[in-house]
């Protein structure tokens, strides 16, 4: 049998998973950033102040360095009642809750992250198979099919749009199987957190295609958010790094000529505050191109890395393990549908096709949205397939990606589970927790795209305060489905001076938040017949939370899984990665897949 002859290169994989980590100064939040489409909507909603800047992410003497002291972390207004419709009414049935789910929708729809629009839920996309390659996963024959999804352009032939995916299954499955769809990674490439450098079996084919090249400058773009003039200079030497490592094979050698080469000769081109994106991005886990897990060594055949539990059937990576239980997994280039960038890329994509090139409405939908659409897509194209259980899909995504997990979990009822990882501010972080990332960061001119234009007035004229939801009631909207929410190592004080800490990149994403966030959310899944957040031998079970904000307290140490409710959570140590989470979620989704013939 024929195998793929290229490489899961964890290390450079993890490129395009970089933090959300704001990028954009203070100068550029209106007028001085250069960015048209975000005055433009700044003049729709009426906002003639400059909005108020959001905080500084990576240096730690900035003035405006983001706060990490539990003690300034509270809002002034109070986190809203979960069980509370509208009107005041408690909601004590599972029928009043429906109806509230209703409100919430409206509220999230226009304030938070745009309206479907209505053409969105009709125009056609037609799936196209335009790759079959062969391989291996340990002793198991694999399929992995390249994808494209052709939308509909026929209302607007200037913007064409073709969604990148690719889906890696069992060759002789007996049946249609459960994937896991990892948002990120290149059309039809291999998904993106590919866990450990070994990156499938041992000796063998890694079982799926090549992935995206992560120095291609269109990554580049959206992750350090490049000016016009940086990507002049750049370009030509990503191009000479591409073409040195042709012909390559050894990984050790590919990753250090990443982290040598590109910072060298890209730093220099960088602001200060990309710089520390870059080199997070070269060398995510703080030593090595490893991304199989958080600190703590090597690890054996089906042995734990570092703190974190073990894959299933001695599988060395989370794909080997999914393929070894029946499963399949595969990769959604969210790119594809809709720039991870404003400015003028709002007129292109999915939003630039169905608004015909002009700008958007202030309540039209962001790119979390968007790529939210796009996943739904996917599943209409499994509905159809021979190899995949439609009914059967889970989603995962890290950091903006996390967002778009989440995202995709409350829009699109017909996926199962996901996993939803270090997804930071507008993710399941809660708002009201003043710790990292914070509202203005997601206003501003580096982030607004992923939100609907009615969200940049809340970091001026209006406040965080002001916000007529918050994340618990966001992520209780996927209730009774089952999901999984995770975040990495979190430091108080996270490098400060004169805190004497030490600085994690995880910290901006909030993990203390994060489970506000989940624990907040909680009680629906109560409500409505299923099992809490929970861990029943340490007997934590969260049926009844009055305050999220007041949570902090309950929060367990590190490590310790909450996954034996529907709604569960984890937080690994070690830094900004969803690597040690993998083997836990393989765990909870197990308790929902059901693989044919198992």
């Amino acid at each position: 049998m024929k195998t793929p002859t290229s490489r899961n290169i964890a290390g450079i994989a993890a490129f395009i998973a970089v933090s959300t980590l704001s990028v954009v100064p203070a100068s550029a939040q209106r007028g001085g950033g250069g960015n048209a489409d975000h005055d433009q909507m700044m003049t729709q909603l009426g906002i003639t102040s400059p909005l108020r800047p959001g905080p500084a992410g990576s240096d730690v003497n900035a003035a405006n360095y983001a706060n990490y002291d539990e003690s300034k972390a509270t809002a002034k207004s109070k986190v809203p009642d979960l069980l509370v419709m509208n009107d005041g009414r408690k909601i004590t049935t599972a029928a009043m809750w429906e109806e509230h789910r209703k409100e919430l929708f409206e509220i999230f729809d226009r304030e938070f992250y745009g309206r479907l629009p209505e053409a969105a839920k009709t125009i056609k996309v037609t799936w196209e198979v335009t790759g079959t390659t062969e391989g291996m996963s340990g002793t198991i024959p694999t399929i992995t099919r390249q994808l494209v999804g052709h939308v509909d352009n026929s209302s607007y032939p200037a913007i064409t749009v073709n969604i990148g995916a690719s889906v890696t299954t069992p060759a002789n499955a007996p049946g249609k199987v459960p994937v896991i769809i990892v948002y990120g990674g290149g059309g039809g490439g291999a998904p993106r957190g590919a866990a450990g450098a070994r990156g499938g079996a041992p000796g063998g084919a890694r079982g799926a295609a090549a992935p995206a090249n992560p120095l291609a400058i269109d990554n580049l773009k959206t992750v350090l958010t490049l000016t016009d003039a940086q990507i002049a200079q750049i370009t030509p030497l990503v191009d000479a790094i591409s073409k040195a490592q042709q012909g390559v094979t050894d990984l050790q050698t590919k990753a250090t000529e990443l982290r040598n080469g590109a910072a060298d000769k890209i730093t220099p081109i960088l602001t200060d505050a990309q710089k520390p994106l870059l080199a997070q991005a070269l060398n995510p886990q703080g030593g090595g191109a490893r991304a199989g897990g958080a600190r703590g060594g090597g690890r054996g055949a089906g042995g734990a890395v570092g703190n974190n539990p073990p894959f299933p059937n001695e599988a060395t990576s989370w794909q080997q393990a999914a393929i070894s239980l029946g499963w399949g997994y595969g990769s959604l280039n969210n790119g594809s549908i809709q720039a991870d960038s404003g400015g003028d890329n709002l007129r292109r994509g999915i939003i630039g096709l169905i608004n015909k090139g002009e700008p958007r409405k202030p309540d039209d939908w962001g790119a979390l949205r968007a790529w939210a659409w796009g996943a739904g897509k996917l599943i209409d194209f499994f509905e159809t397939d021979s190899r995949v259980d439609a009914k059967q899909v889970a989603f995962e995504g890290h950091s903006r990606n996390g967002k778009a997990t989440l995202v995709t979990l409350v829009y699109e009822p017909r996926a199962l589970t996901g996993f939803v990882s270090s997804s930071g501010e507008g993710g399941a972080k809660l708002w009201r927790h003043l710790v990292g990332e914070q509202v203005e960061s997601l206003a501003g001119t580096g982030e607004y795209h992923w939100m609907a234009g009615n969200f940049i007035k809340y970091a001026g004229p209006l406040t965080v305060d002001d916000l007529p939801a918050d994340s618990h009631q966001f992520i209780a909207l996927i209730a009774p489905r089952p999901v999984f929410i995770s975040g990495g190592q979190y430091n108080e004080g996270n490098g400060k001076p004169g805190t004497n800490s030490t600085y994690s990149n995880e910290s901006w994403q909030d993990s203390p938040g994060t489970f506000m966030g989940t624990v907040g959310a909680s009680p629906v899944w109560k409500l409505l017949g299923k099992k809490s957040l929970s861990n029943d031998k340490l007997n934590l079970h969260f049926d009844v939370v009055p305050d999220p904000g007041a949570m902090r307290s309950q929060m367990p140490e590190m490590l310790t899984p909450l996954i034996d409710g529907d709604i569960a959570f984890r937080q690994h140590d070690g830094p900004h990665t969803d690597a040690p989470n993998w083997s836990t979620f393989i765990q909870f989704a197990g308790r929902y897949f059901h693989a044919p013939g198992k």
